[in-house]
């Protein structure tokens, strides 16, 4: 019975380190986010919609042919700053949740699959010219990374959880490129809209491989603090 009480405590005691650990990055995180904004020559969120379709690989090597495209949304919180005196080259680094989602008809039965992914995103965007009317045009091109937080596949009605799924678990490194229209309210508001195209793989090293390939469509909003 003793050892059995030691063993509970100890079990306890990790269970409050892991609790405390998860925490302590989330204040960190926060920290930060916080920190920076006052560094920060632009606050922005943006809203959209990804158009994405699987690209997958079985353990033997075989794809899948018969996924389609399927649709989800899109949404991101981020800061940008300038990198040069003359104020057209920006890094921009944010937060953002993306769907991927897929379907197929396979053997006469409807499948589907809708996945959430929660990343951080890394980007270099140049302004290419501005006019006098007040509106502008950047190109962009970076990476983000993410990890899946929601999934599941339907199939003829029957639902599974998919996210400790090898082929959809683990980091997704995303390479992407962009171009984004900038419309100037004022001095201190701008709107924006974009087009960006990704190819999403996974880092892990599953026999099974999954890819995708997302055109995401997107408007935005942007402050510029004092």
């Amino acid at each position: 019975m003793v050892v059995c009480n030691e063993q509970i405590n100890k079990l306890i005691h990790k269970i409050c380190q892991k609790k405390y650990l998860f925490m302590l990055q989330k204040y960190i995180i926060t920290f930060c986010l916080l920190s920076h904004i006052n560094y920060a020559q632009e606050l922005f969120f943006s809203l959209g919609k990804n158009y994405t379709k699987f690209k997958y690989t079985n353990s033997n090597g075989q794809t899948l042919s018969e996924l389609e495209t399927g649709t989800g949304l899109f949404s991101e919180f981020g800061l940008a700053y300038i990198l040069n005196d003359a104020e057209n080259i920006y890094y921009t680094g944010s937060l953002n949740y993306n769907q991927y989602n897929s379907k197929a008809y396979i053997n006469d039965r409807r499948y589907e699959w809708e996945t959430s992914y929660l990343g951080i995103k890394n980007t270099l965007s140049l302004k290419l010219f501005e006019t006098r009317t007040s509106f502008s045009t950047k190109i962009c091109l970076g990476f983000n990374l993410s990890h899946i937080i929601a999934g599941k596949q339907t199939n003829n009605g029957e639902i599974y959880k998919i996210t400790a799924n090898k082929e959809f678990k683990g980091i997704f490194l995303q390479p992407l490129t962009g171009v984004e229209f900038n419309y100037e309210i004022n001095s201190d508001i701008y709107v924006s809209c974009g087009y960006y195209y990704s190819y999403s793989m996974n880092l892990n090293t599953s026999i099974e491989k999954l890819y995708f390939s997302t055109n995401q469509v997107q408007i935005g909003i942007h402050f510029k603090p004092k």
